[in-house]
């Protein structure tokens, strides 16, 4: 319940000074505290990928986010021709936070457009932030295209406390300021990206054991591009063919 109802204050709140105020209950209720920790031991791969289209690079990044990976993705970036366009397939279950604002930044900076597929593992969590970073690079504009069906899911992020332990007043206050920096980051990225705070909303109605996937409607509601066709057939850049694909 408490996240329901800090999920309608959010909603409500006119910006970022007052959303900020309720990171405390965040922390205190275990929600965000900690999240920059250590992630899965598995690491993504990225592999360049062949889709029929002679003007666009393409790659797959699949995997768990466990740190390293934008640069990774920096690096085969670099090696192409400036003006090469760039897509990447997201196939990931999360992992680290500050990873996935990374990649999402460099999304965003370097103008390459996220694409999640239906099948696979879909792209969660700290994924499904950088997913957000995509852009058209003839356009500048967001460019994020989700496979109809594809599953794109938010939830809030995992609180690394020990249940043996008892926390003192000094761990507590710790623990808000860890949110508050934890809530510094994702704002600040947001708003790097031209993205509103309404994600945020989104992320506080899914407990860290459950997941909220966007639906074919409520993404594009939020400026998501839904497609239908074959996987081959979606990996184009050009946004009037995107738009095209997304009324059929």
């Amino acid at each position: 319940m408490i996240f329901r109802a800090l999920a309608a204050r959010l909603a409500a709140a006119s910006g970022y000074r007052r959303w900020r105020a309720h990171a405390s209950a965040l922390a205190v209720a275990g929600a965000l505290a900690g999240v920059l920790g250590a992630g899965p031991a598995a690491a993504a791969t990225l592999t360049q990928v062949e889709y029929g289209n002679p003007n666009t690079t393409t790659f797959l990044l699949s995997g768990p986010l466990t740190g390293g990976e934008q640069g990774k993705l920096q690096a085969e970036v670099a090696k192409l021709p400036p003006t090469r366009r760039i897509a990447i397939i997201l196939n990931s279950p999360g992992g680290l936070l500050a990873e996935g604002l990374r990649l999402g930044r460099f999304f965003h900076d370097a103008k390459i457009a996220t694409y999640v597929f239906a099948g696979g593992i879909g792209c969660h969590s700290a994924c499904s932030l950088a997913f957000l970073g995509g852009r058209d690079s003839a356009t500048g504009k967001p460019l994020r295209v989700m496979m109809s069906g594809a599953r794109l899911g938010f939830h809030q992020f995992s609180a690394r406390f020990d249940p043996a332990r008892n926390y003192t007043q000094k761990d507590m206050s710790a623990a808000v300021e860890d949110a508050h920096r934890v809530m510094d980051s994702i704002i600040g990225y947001l708003r790097a990206i031209d993205e509103d705070l309404s994600f945020l909303t989104l992320m506080l109605k899914a407990p860290h054991e459950s997941i909220a996937l966007l639906s074919d409607d409520a993404a594009t509601q939020r400026g998501i591009k839904v497609l239908r066709g074959s996987a081959q057939s979606l990996i184009d850049t050009d946004s009037t063919r995107n738009d095209r694909l997304a009324s059929q």
